[in-house]
């Protein structure tokens, strides 16, 4: 009852020569190690490249294709140029056109609310009066 394990044996072959006992002055070779994040990095500028637009009238020409204003185009692209066109503050943006496709959607959302709301923005939410007597105490 157990369980059979197979292990693999590291003894040294008759092929190998193993006779040094004394420190060799030598210099060993060393392979050349290149960090992960040093591969990962240029990765990501390479791809952070591609995902962002090449300038400012690309943006405008895909939010006309789009029947956007260029004022809010322009609006979009100085914004994310500002902040690195990364999302939350850390992530790279992959796809410049998604991210300008939900600018587009909040700020229709935006108009629709100012317009809806427009009386409530007047509104005094203190319910006090205009006409004030200080010399009244409270």
């Amino acid at each position: 009852m157990g369980s059979l394990v197979e292990m693999s044996r590291f003894d040294i072959h008759p092929d190998q020569k193993m006779d040094r006992t004394y420190p060799v002055s030598e210099q060993v070779p060393v392979q050349k190690l290149v960090s992960y994040n040093k591969h990962k990095s240029k990765h990501i500028i390479n791809s952070f490249i591609n995902t962002c637009p090449k300038n400012e009238q690309v943006v405008i020409d895909h939010f006309k294709e789009k029947n956007r204003s260029s004022r809010e185009a322009k609006k979009f692209y100085n914004y994310y140029e500002s902040i690195g066109w990364k999302l939350n503050g850390k992530n790279p943006i992959t796809n410049w056109q998604a991210c300008a496709q939900n600018w587009m959607l909040k700020a229709d959302e935006i108009k629709k609310d100012l317009r809806s709301n427009s009386p409530y923005h007047k509104r005094d939410n203190l319910h006090t009066s205009k006409n004030k007597n200080y010399g009244e105490p409270l």
